[in-house]
């Protein structure tokens, strides 16, 4: 006969003096408050892990309780054409697991956001499938993956948290470095590059450069949102024929603002302006546009996977996967 001899439960009282703060400000941290100084949060999340301390939340839904795994997905704007085939990914590997799946939209909102996160612990999920709509990682999920609950982080184009301390599933940059590539292989050497330039797809445009000894030129390089609005204003007010040959959006609400901006202002794709943005969308094979494609599917089937994998067993290392862009040319670019 083997016993199992379960270890007395971390208290709030011996998180607040590994971390030399107060039982409150423990307390505070737990639930997700935004009233606590980031290095006060920071002493907490270290003594959390340094005890191994897991909260009752967590507990509770643990995956060796004889309920069936059930995990929540969080998605910024269900209109936004990249989620179906994410979604069908993490679904279809939910179905061979024996794994529920919840659904809730965020709209973009840190609030609303916040509120589903909380709905969904509540509810007594095993793990959490996080898409970010920012660069800041909303402190309610900060909270959960410091005490170990299950997240996998599925990064958009625009995160910059390569760095964060979680597991997470994402495509590479040789997408966009393949794409700069072709621009310059057409003679496009002004390109105007649309989007994040913090990210790694950065750096797959700035390599492409690098490699054909062209230093590009600063005010071609352009800090924008990902959406469809911010691209669609930038061009509008900003975009005159011969400023570049080329555009560059790293995604495709910046892909298709550029090319609705452009069609309203009389321009036209590629005679004025070869254009390049992200995915395989419906409306951008309708357009005939030229874009680096995500395995969407393929990525949402990663991410699935790997929660499960991290539910049973949360103190696993972290777990990253990166997967292949390509590029899908089609009409939208021409020689400059």
């Amino acid at each position: 006969m083997s016993y199992v001899i379960d270890k007395p439960r971390v208290t709030l009282r011996e998180i607040a003096l590994e971390a030399g703060v107060s039982i409150a400000t423990v307390s505070r941290v737990i639930s997700g408050s935004v009233d606590v100084k980031p290095e006060l949060k920071a002493k907490v999340f270290d003594a959390m892990q340094k005890l191994s301390y897991i909260p009752k939340t967590q507990k509770a839904s643990s995956a060796s309780s004889s309920g069936r795994i059930r995990i929540g997905v969080l998605v910024n704007d269900l209109a936004d054409s990249s989620y179906p085939f994410l979604l069908r990914g993490i679904l279809d590997v939910a179905r061979t697991l024996g794994v529920e799946v919840s659904i809730l939209e965020t709209m973009r909102s840190t609030e609303t956001e916040t509120a589903c996160v909380r709905r969904f612990v509540a509810e007594g999920v095993n793990g959490l499938i996080s898409i970010p709509f920012s660069s800041e990682i909303n402190p309610e999920i900060q909270a959960l993956v410091h005490s170990r609950f299950p997240v996998v982080f599925i990064l958009n184009p625009n995160n910059r948290h390569t760095d964060f301390i979680a597991s997470y599933v994402t495509s590479d940059s040789r997408g966009v470095l393949s794409a700069t590539k072709y621009l310059l292989d057409l003679g496009h050497r002004d390109i105007l590059y649309l989007g994040d330039p913090h990210i790694p797809r950065f750096g797959g445009f700035q390599r492409a450069m690098a490699e054909a000894c062209i230093t590009p030129n600063p005010a071609l390089i352009v800090d924008c949102e990902d959406r469809f609005d911010a691209a669609y204003t930038y061009i509008k007010d900003h975009f005159r024929r011969g400023l570049c040959s080329a555009i560059l959006g790293v995604s495709e609400n910046i892909g298709l603002g550029c090319w609705f901006a452009l069609a309203e202002m009389g321009y036209s794709i590629p005679g004025d302006c070869s254009l390049v943005c992200y995915d395989n969308s419906v409306i951008a094979r309708h357009l005939s546009l030229t874009t680096i494609v995500e395995p969407l599917v393929e990525i949402g089937k990663n991410a699935a996977h790997t929660l499960y994998d991290v539910i049973h067993n949360p103190y696993a290392p972290v777990k990253s996967v990166v997967l292949n862009d390509s590029l899908m040319i089609r009409g939208s670019c021409r020689r400059a």
